[in-house]
């Protein structure tokens, strides 16, 4: 097995993953993770093996992501604003809790602008360290800090905001 099948094996699901908390739409995630690997594929010798790879991934995959969305806002081929890009497609998966809680946090994140979505997603869901997160993005790292703290307190106000709107619309429904 090659270093690029091995890479494809291990990460698909975690580039498939961030695609989507990235906010790319839901009929081009498979399509942008098959070019996520095609770079990976050009750039591989010179990827440096003493770091973590998923970092790399990241940064291509939030790249990809906004050049799809420059693209699509020179084309207007979508009309619809990031909070309406979220993949609410009914199936199996809408029984469960884990879920909706999914696409709760989903819905959250695509409240942030771009450049705040990544430094959060790497740093709070994916656990990168700020330095490290912002040398991928190419932010200076009080940059990213300042960003990170911004979409921190949007995320927390997003998921307020949500939960309070759910948590009304139960008390609504159970009043006479």
């Amino acid at each position: 097995m090659t270093g690029l099948e091995s890479l494809y094996r291990e990460h698909l699901g975690y580039v498939l993953q961030s695609l989507r908390r990235l906010g790319a739409p839901a009929h081009r995630v498979e399509d942008l993770a098959h070019d996520v690997f095609v770079t990976v594929h050009r750039r591989l010798a010179d990827f440096d093996t003493s770091r973590p790879v998923r970092p790399w991934l990241f940064g291509i995959a939030h790249g990809l992501v906004a050049n799809e969305r420059a693209l699509a806002s020179t084309k207007r081929a979508e009309t619809r604003s990031p909070s309406e890009q979220v993949d609410d497609a009914p199936g199996p998966e809408e029984h469960s809790e884990r879920a909706a809680a999914q696409r709760l946090i989903r819905r959250a994140l695509q409240e942030l602008d771009d450049e705040k979505r990544a430094i959060f997603i790497m740093h709070e869901l994916d656990q990168v360290p700020v330095s490290e997160a912002a040398a991928v993005l190419g932010l200076l790292t009080d940059t990213a800090w300042s960003r990170l703290k911004a979409a921190r307190k949007q995320f927390k106000d997003a998921m307020t905001r949500r939960l309070g709107s759910m948590e009304g619309g139960l008390h609504a429904r159970t009043r006479p």
